[in-house]
Parts: C-alpha cells; structure tokens; sequence
C-alpha cells in the first residue's frame, strides 16, 4: 500500500493530471481552486488526490470553504472511492482545525469530528420541458405567466465586470463582503466563459433595463446556479423566475442537471423546490483538536452574539 502524503504549497505549485476520468466536478480542477484560495494541502494515497483549501489566522493553519465552493471531493484514482480510517486520521493528525465539506456521508467518524448534513436541491433535465414544467409550483407558473405579461426577456452575457457591478449593487446586504469581492467574481466568470465552462443571463424589462443576472457554471453537464441577484423591480416582477425557466427550457431533453446549491435558510430552500427540484444533501465535518482553534471560535461566537 503507497504511504500517504501531505504537501502544503500555493496551489499553483501542484502538479495535477487534469486529464484524470474521474474529475466530475469544476472544484476538484486546480485552476479552478487557484482562483478561491491561496494555498491548500495536497494530499495523495493509493486511492486518492484531496485538495483541501488552506488559510492561516494567528498562526494556526485550518482547513476551510472558499466562497464559491460548496463542496470539495477527493479525485479517486479508482472507479470507486471511499474515504477509509487511515485517511481521515491521517488528515486530523496534520490539519488540527477547519471544515471539510464533500458530497459523500463518511463511513468512519471520529469523536472529535462533528458532522452535519446540509440541503443541496437538484433538477434533472432528461425530460421533455412540458413535462418538467408540469412538476413546477403552481406559484411559480403564476410568477412566469406574470413574467410574459411584463415582457421579461433573457439575453445571454459575456461582460463579467458589468455583472460584478450589478452583484455588488443589488445583492443582499446580509451577505459577507469575501463574497463580493469584485476581482475575484470577474477571473471566476473570465476563467470559466474562456474554457466554455459557464455563461451569464440577463432578464430585461421591456425598456431594456436589467432586473436581474445569474452566473451559471457548466461542467461534465452539470449546471450550477452559481451567482446571482436582482433589483427590486426585478423582485417584484419574479425575473429569477424567469431566468430559471430559461435555463430548464434550454435544457430540457438533455443528459444534464440543473444544481441549485440548495440553501438551509426556508424561503431560498422554498423558491428552489417550486421547479420541482430534489434534495441530493452534502456533509459538512468540522473539528478543532487545536486549543487557539477552539478560542477562536469562542471569539467568533462572541462577536455574533454582540451584533445579533
């Protein structure tokens, strides 16, 4: 059995073979990770290459989730991969704290590490459009008939920085400011349309204004609803809707798969299930056998419970 390894190093130092067959994912390609993160470790056995996002606070090295990486896999070397003990022990012994978040539930799970299952909403797209219209909300059909009578219509994009402007001008303020971090929005979006792996939608009014921009990926005929925002008028006038329509109507018929990247917050979760989308949950495992990892998150806890 190969020993396993551990590399920490800028990602743009690891080699990787990204011809490898079981890549299915846009997130397990480096360019792609390069763009989120800094540094990550490198980890390697007989059975796999794990890239696992790597960030330093007071000199404690933690594993963590870029923004725009819901879930980081392990590329087996094999047709089929589970992560066994020796592995996953092996990784807790060399990163002390941080978060992994993969699409398989672990097998073997250590005291020490806390597990917790996340919603993730999915739409196959190997059906005829009337017939996965027919699986739709019957509030959502409302909110599309409203569409076409406002005249909404969908154009297609390809100016990452007018979408970035739009991200930060209307998005929710809620959301945190690594998230709309405009130069990094505009290399995620310029990467992906120069290798055709993603595209932008615009929903329009009548007079031509934009109500409302979506950033899909597209990769190995997955499609992740990655970005996106509205303005209020695009709100009231439900223009994701109808940006989403498109997207189905687009790909109906097809081998593909529409991933929402489902959300735990009810009333995103809601909007996702009226297109008639299914759970495919994912499995976040956090840990902290670090004490300044454990203090650290006292401070973050406190800090939240000051502001809220």
């Amino acid at each position: 059995m190969k020993p396993i390894s551990i590399t920490k190093l800028p990602i743009s130092k690891f080699e990787t073979k990204n011809s490898n067959p079981y890549i299915h994912s846009i997130t397990q390609e480096q360019w792609y990770l390069e763009l989120a993160c800094k540094e990550a470790y490198k980890i390697v056995s007989d059975q796999l290459i794990w890239f696992i996002p790597s960030k330093n606070i007071l000199f404690i090295n933690q594993a963590f989730i870029p923004p725009y990486i819901q879930r980081i896999d392990p590329i087996p070397l094999q047709n089929n991969l589970e992560i066994d003990a020796n592995t996953l022990t092996f990784i807790l012994s060399h990163i002390k704290c941080g978060l992994l978040s993969i699409s398989n539930k672990l097998t073997y799970i250590p005291n020490n590490i806390h597990e917790q299952i996340r919603n993730n909403y999915i739409l196959p797209l190997n059906q005829p459009y009337d017939q996965l219209y027919k699986k739709f909300r019957n509030g959502h059909k409302l909110n599309l008939k409203h569409c076409d009578r406002m005249g909404i219509e969908i154009q297609n994009s390809i100016d990452p920085d007018s979408f970035s402007s739009f991200y930060n001008k209307y998005s929710n303020q809620s959301i945190i400011s690594k998230y709309k971090n405009k130069n990094l929005i505009n290399k995620l979006i310029n990467q992906c349309l120069m290798r055709n792996y993603g595209f932008i939608l615009n929903a329009t009014n009548k007079n031509k204004e934009i109500l409302a921009q979506a950033f899909f990926t597209k990769y190995n005929n997955r499609i992740v609803y990655l970005i996106s925002c509205s303005t209020q008028a695009g709100k009231k006038d439900f223009a994701m809707h109808a940006i989403l329509n498109h997207v189905i109507k687009t790909y109906s018929n097809q081998n593909a798969i529409l991933d929402f990247e489902g959300s735990m917050i009810p009333g995103i979760a809601y909007f996702m299930q009226g297109f008639g989308s299914i759970n495919e949950p994912y499995f976040v495992y956090k840990w902290e056998s670090h004490f300044g990892c454990k203090i650290l998150h006292f401070v973050k806890k406190l800090i939240r419970f000051k502001k809220g």
